[in-house]
């Protein structure tokens, strides 16, 4: 790791492997690390801010203090602002002067240049880290991942810029892309928009770019994802793709075709013979040609027969290999209970902290830096 570092009177650290869980304090520690080496402070400080003309200089402070709680869970700006209180964690930052006003005040102020300049910060980040990523999915499984979901954000209050009301309370949008378990892309939009809102943009934007160098990928979606236009997409850039099939309008011409199989067709999938597959072929409407499709029958659920078994089916891109390689390459995005849920949980991401639309947009991309940190932690300094 490099020792290049913006705030010059940071001390040397040493850096070990324990069993013994850490404090937050300690876990900020191994934020810093990453953060210096890829300029990350010095981006913030002169990209953001100081060509701005307007901003003081303690504000990178502020800026450094919201990333580095968010990279050791506490997601809440009250943390946030208790950090530069501690001068054990000023000293090992390196962190000099004293914010002058709360992380609350600071973020009220931005404008929409600014946070622009935060998304592309992000983005900028996670072309560093991706090589990584890609590196240790190649040697996992011979290809490299990427995992395309959203969900709702919670909203709580009456004065919140743009939510809309879900079924259980208000809600913004989370649109996410994955390459392995790095969050490379994330976009926040106002509530009641299209599930699958501005996932070309995205692709083409955020995660094409770091996809370039590699001829092996594996895109894995859920059924908001099942359309022509999306699975053409994947086909021009030469990836490959399993993608979830949504609601009965979508699945009864296959299940017609599926009850005319031989028993014959159908693989067990394991031992108790609970799940067995098959694969068929179908060509939806104003579809270009025939697909393939991975058919999971569930017989058996939590130990009981079922009298009517169940049947999910997968869109895949690939006819050449087994039932079984098939669904366990569309599976991968549940592991870890599905990677989006690791950012959200972790850096506590399911509620939004502020009014206003566009300052959401910039802590959630804030968040995005701090996942990348996180990551970088994870190939460099970890066995």
């Amino acid at each position: 790791m490099s020792n290049k570092n913006f705030y010059s009177n940071s001390p040397n650290i040493e850096f070990g492997v324990i069993d013994t869980i850490l404090t937050e304090r300690a876990k900020s520690l191994f934020s810093d690390i990453p953060a210096s080496d890829l300029d990350l402070l010095v981006s913030l400080a002169w990209e953001i801010w100081y060509k701005k003309g307007r901003r003081s200089k303690s504000d990178p402070l502020l800026l450094r203090s919201l990333i580095t709680s968010l990279a050791t869970g506490n997601g809440t700006l009250m943390i946030s602002d208790s950090l530069y209180k501690s001068v054990t964690s000023y000293a090992v930052l390196g962190l000099q002067g004293t914010p002058p006003r709360p992380m609350s005040d600071h973020l009220k102020h931005l404008g929409t240049t600014e946070v622009r300049g935060f998304q592309q910060l992000a983005r900028k980040l996670c072309t560093k880290v991706a090589p990584f990523a890609m590196k240790r999915e190649m040697e996992r499984q011979n290809y490299v991942s990427v995992f395309v979901d959203r969900t709702g954000i919670e909203m709580k209050g009456e004065m919140l810029e743009k939510a809309r009301k879900s079924y259980d309370g208000k809600e913004y949008w989370l649109q996410c892309a994955f390459i392995g378990d790095l969050w490379v892309s994330g976009c926040l939009y106002k509530g009641g928009v299209h599930v699958d809102k501005g996932w070309r943009k995205q692709l083409e934007k955020d995660v094409a770019p770091l996809l370039s160098a590699s001829d092996s990928v594996w895109v894995r979606a859920d059924n908001p994802y099942y359309n022509r236009d999306f699975v053409n997409y994947c086909n021009e850039k030469g990836w490959d793709y399993s993608v979830s099939v949504p609601h009965a309008t979508w699945k009864d011409p296959l299940l017609e075709q599926i009850e005319r199989l031989p028993a014959s067709a159908w693989t067990d999938l394991d031992k108790k013979r609970t799940e067995r597959a098959a694969i068929v072929t179908h060509r939806p409407t104003g579809w270009q040609r025939k697909h393939s499709y991975v058919v999971v029958r569930t017989v058996v659920e939590k130990g009981q027969p079922l009298m009517f078994p169940h049947d999910s089916l997968i869109l895949v891109s690939r006819d050449d290999l087994s039932a079984e390689e098939l669904l366990l390459r569309h599976r991968g995005k549940q592991k870890l209970n599905n990677v989006l849920k690791g950012p959200l949980q972790d850096l506590d991401l399911h509620k939004s902290p502020c009014h206003r639309l566009f300052i959401n947009q910039a802590y959630y991309a804030f968040a995005q830096l701090a996942q990348a940190l996180l990551s970088v932690v994870e190939y460099e300094l970890l066995p």
